[in-house]
């Protein structure tokens, strides 16, 4: 398991996997919030329904 420190991790919409925030290299800005994901199929599949993520 991966340990962060608080205010460091994120969780993918999609999956729910967690992210560093500071090594993210996929992100997704949606109604002005930054996204994180751990993969480029996760980022994909939330711009097909970004409402379903963001919710």
């Amino acid at each position: 398991m991966l340990w962060f420190k608080k205010g460091e991790v994120e969780t993918d919409p999609v999956c729910l996997m967690k992210v560093n925030r500071e090594n993210a290299k996929i992100t997704q800005v949606y109604k002005a919030k930054t996204y994180y994901f751990c993969s480029e199929n996760c980022k994909e599949q939330f711009k097909q329904n970004p409402e379903k993520y963001s919710s």
